[in-house]
């Protein structure tokens, strides 16, 4: 297996950021007129959480990646090599508030814990037992 290092990560995660702030925009933009007229709804922040997590642990757990993740040729396996399940990705993406911090420097956190493995895992990974690989065929 080839391990994923940083670089690649972080433009998955680039992409990823841009379809979920697209996601947002999108269900901002449905639910305004609800809103406009008196009903309550969900505050944003609260909706892209849920966007958020609905979306990484979804992909991950059924696909095996996320969208950015399948463009740069990425998946997620476990350790042994077979393919993530559901109650893998939901560990690991909710220790991801835990990756990121310091906040005010985000992910510094799994930057390092990525950089010290030697199997190129942050905490979640480390916790789920998975790891970020290339998938097979895909030239470097």
């Amino acid at each position: 297996m080839e391990y994923i290092g940083l670089g690649p990560r972080l433009i998955a995660g680039l992409i990823d950021l841009v379809i979920l702030v697209l996601m947002n925009a999108l269900v901002a933009l449905l639910l305004s007129p609800v809103a406009s007229a008196g009903v309550q709804v969900l505050s944003p922040a609260i909706i892209g959480v849920g966007l958020f997590f609905v979306y990484s642990i979804g992909l991950e757990g059924i696909l095996g990646a996320t969208i950015g993740k399948m463009l740069m040729g990425q998946k997620i396996v476990k350790t042994n090599g077979f393919p993530i399940d559901l109650p893998a990705a939901i560990i690991r993406n909710i220790l991801r508030p835990i990756d990121a911090i310091p906040f005010f420097l985000p992910y510094l956190t799994g930057i390092i814990l990525i950089q010290s493995s030697s199997k190129r895992q942050r905490l979640g990974d480390r916790l789920a037992n998975t790891v970020v690989v290339s998938k097979p065929g895909r030239k470097r």
